[in-house]
Order: C-alpha cells, then sequence, then structure tokens
C-alpha cells in the first residue's frame, strides 16, 4: 500500500460521505485474506531481520531456531518468537546509544523523533519515517470513519506534545483526515485551562478528545463560573463497539485503528519493512 494524494491538496482524495469505509477494499477483505497478506509480511519482516541484520531481532529469531524467511509458512509462527518487552528495548537503547541495535531503518530516512513518557522506566525513543506516518494517519482515518465523525468537522483535543510525540501525531492525523484542529494545551494551571474554556466558547467543537484531562476543565470551569461548551465524549469502534482493552490513558490510543478494524500489527508490520 503506497500512498496518494488528491491532486492539488496535501491529503488524501474525498471520500462520499455515506460510504461505509474510509477504504473499502482493505477494509473488507476476507478473513483468509488478511491472513495470506499478515503471513507475507512476517516472512518478509523476518527475511529484513536476518539479511540487514537487526541484532535484538535477529537475537529472538536465533532463539526460536529460525534462519530464514522460508521457515515461516503463516503468520501463526510468530507465536515461535520470543516477546519483546520494553526491558528489552531499554537495554538495546542503553547498550548501543542513542537508538539501540533494533532499527529497521537507517536514521538519514527519519523525520520524526519522539520518546514514551518514562512512567515505567528510562523512556526510550520512538522514530518515524514518512512512510510511518502516513500509515497512522490511514488507520487513524479508517477508525474514525466507522465511528462516524466525517472530514469538515471541528475537533478538539489536550494532547501533550514535544519530546512525547502523541499530540503531533494526533493533530497530523485529524489534518490528514480533514477535520478542523483546535489543539489546546494540556490544563497544568487554571490559566492554561481558561485558555482551552475561551476557545471552545468561540468555536465550540462537534468532537473532543479531551479524555482524561476533562475533569480538570470542568474544575476550573466551574470554579470561574464558565460554560465547558463541549458535546458529550463518545468514542466507539466499528458497529457500536468501544475499545476494550484500554488500560491507560484514552488519549494515548487516539489515532489507532478500533478493535476489529484491521489491528495494528499489520501496520506495525508493514511499518517495519518499508522506508521511504
Amino acid at each position: 500500500m503506497s500512498p496518494t494524494y488528491h491532486e492539488g491538496v496535501l491529503g488524501p482524495a474525498p471520500r462520499d460521505p455515506g460510504q461505509k469505509f474510509w477504504d473499502p477494499e482493505a477494509q473488507t477483505l476476507t478473513r483468509d485474506q488478511i491472513h495470506s497478506i499478515q503471513s507475507e509480511r512476517l516472512r518478509d519482516m523476518v527475511g529484513r531481520i536476518l539479511d540487514s541484520p537487526v541484532p535484538l531481532f535477529k537475537r529472538k529469531l536465533d532463539e526460536a531456531g529460525i534462519t530464514s524467511a522460508g521457515d515461516i509458512s503463516s503468520v501463526d509462527d510468530i507465536n515461535q518468537i520470543p516477546l519483546t518487552v520494553k526491558q528489552d528495548l531499554r537495554d538495546s537503547e542503553a547498550s548501543a546509544p542513542p537508538f539501540g541495535d533494533y532499527r529497521f531503518t537507517p536514521q538519514q530516512t527519519w523525520v520524526r523523533l519522539g520518546t514514551s513518557t518514562g512512567t515505567t522506566g528510562t523512556p526510550t525513543i520512538a522514530v518515524w519515517t514518512r512512510r510511518d506516518i502516513w500509515l497512522e494517519y490511514e488507520s487513524a482515518a479508517r477508525n474514525w470513519w466507522r465511528n462516524g465523525w466525517r472530514p469538515g468537522q471541528v475537533v478538539s483535543h489536550a494532547h501533550p506534545a514535544y519530546l512525547y510525540g502523541g499530540g503531533v501525531m494526533l493533530s497530523g492525523c485529524l489534518e490528514y483526515f480533514g477535520m478542523l484542529n483546535i489543539w489546546v494545551e494540556p490544563p497544568e494551571t487554571d490559566e492554561i485551562a481558561m485558555k482551552g474554556i475561551k476557545m471552545w466558547q468561540r468555536v465550540r467543537p462537534d468532537v473532543h478528545m479531551v479524555a482524561f484531562s476533562l475533569g480538570r476543565f470542568m474544575e476550573v470551569a466551574a470554579k470561574e463560573g464558565e460554560e465547558l461548551n463541549l458535546p458529550e465524549f463518545r468514542l466507539g469502534g466499528g458497529g457500536g463497539r468501544g475499545l476494550p482493552l484500554m488500560t491507560a490513558g484514552l488519549e494515548c490510543y487516539a489515532y489507532v485503528g478500533a478493535s476489529g478494524a484491521g489491528g495494528s500489527r499489520t501496520f506495525s508490520i508493514a511499518r517495519a519493512s518499508t522506508s521511504w
């Protein structure tokens, strides 16, 4: 899958608002077709790990006794490969600073850098190529379209930014999708919270992703006698399903595919296997 842009626009071609899917061709594949694509991509990724090589993941494959892409008969064989956990990435970055020995693409192809929050230890570094960013945008678009949102709506969020890469990614996803993006600051102080509240009074969002900072905004609005002017918060997957695996802050997941909408594993394999 490669990006296509509408003529004269830095973004995708317009869709019929009445169509069911953002990308009908990809989102209506049968289970067998999805399984075949996942198997092909897993074999391709294993081949790249061994040929490049990508040392951290090559050690994982060696541990599983996988010596060639031909050892992978289907995506089900992924269960043979030892899991990679967050500490593996921290250890890799510490032993081969600053980026570790688990990157698939050369540094010259990276266009964005971010870090994790460091909640459970030393923050790890995330890097994105142009293709990575486009895949994030397309994944978000599929999710939001199925959630009933459409280009032209107004949406607001208070996602953190700077080295924490979520805010700029979420904003980019919204703008790619075609929404008017109102990005207010996280409400660290009453004064900062009031900036967001005053903006929402001037321009009322159709959709908001304020989520776990909503209580803080409500507290400040009540204290100052101000109206919040936000619509009811609602986020669900296709067919009315929610996102059942959430255990962290909801805004961390604002731009990933909904449950049952294609799966982020496929995207991670595509991301790891291609750069441009």
